[in-house]
C-alpha cells in the first residue's frame, strides 16, 4: 500500500515519489468527455496481426486487484501487433510473439500506472511505456528462448485529454481529429 501524508501547513495530501525522491501532491483524477474511434487497415495477406482494445483500463486494473482511479478518464488502451517470422498457429493465423504481447503488455503496464498516485508528467508516461515494452521483450525471450517469432507494435494510451503513442518496428499510428 502507498502511504499518503497530510501536510497541515498547506492542507494538502502528499505521496512519496521514488522516481524523484520527493513528496508529490496526491493527484485527484478528472473526467473528460471524449469520443474515441479506432480502426486498422492491412493488406489481405496480413494473417499475423492482433489487437487489443481496453476501453476502460480502470476496470481491467480492478480485475487484476489494482487501482488506477487516480488517473484521468477516459483511461483506455489500444494496441496493435503485427507478427513477423515464425509459423502460423494450427488455425493458420497468428504468431507467438504477437499472441504473447496481446496477453501481457497491459498486465505489465498496469502495475506501473498503479504505483504512483501523483500527477503523471509526460516524461514519466514515456518512461512507463518504454519500460513496459522492454519488460515485455525480456519476458518473451525468457519464456520462448528458441522462438524466431517477433512482432512490431503500436500502442495508444489515452489518459483524459492526453494521448501517449508508442511504436516498435514498422507499424505506424495515424491520429485524426475533427
Amino acid at each position: 500500500k502507498r502511504q499518503v501524508f497530510w501536510n497541515s501547513s498547506d492542507l494538502k495530501m502528499y505521496v512519496f515519489d521514488h522516481f524523484s525522491g520527493k513528496h508529490q501532491e496526491l493527484y485527484e483524477a478528472r473526467a473528460y468527455e471524449l469520443k474515441i474511434a479506432v480502426g486498422s487497415c492491412f493488406h489481405e495477406k496480413a494473417t499475423k496481426v492482433r489487437h487489443v482494445l481496453v476501453k476502460d483500463l480502470a476496470k481491467a486494473a480492478q480485475a487484476l486487484r489494482m487501482s488506477i482511479d487516480h488517473l484521468d478518464r477516459p483511461c483506455a488502451l489500444y494496441a496493435l501487433y503485427d507478427g513477423h517470422s515464425g509459423a502460423p498457429n494450427a488455425n493458420g493465423v497468428g504468431n507467438a510473439c504477437a499472441e504473447f504481447s496481446v496477453r501481457h503488455l497491459h498486465q505489465i503496464l498496469l502495475p506501473k500506472l498503479a504505483a504512483y498516485r501523483g500527477f503523471w508528467e509526460d516524461r514519466r508516461l514515456e518512461l512507463a511505456m518504454q519500460e513496459s515494452f522492454e519488460e515485455l521483450d525480456r519476458e518473451y525471450i525468457e519464456r520462448h528462448p528458441s522462438m524466431v517469432d517477433g512482432c512490431c507494435a503500436a500502442v495508444a494510451l489515452v489518459l483524459g485529454q492526453r494521448l501517449v503513442l508508442a511504436t516498435a518496428g514498422d507499424v505506424a499510428c495515424v491520429l485524426c481529429t475533427r
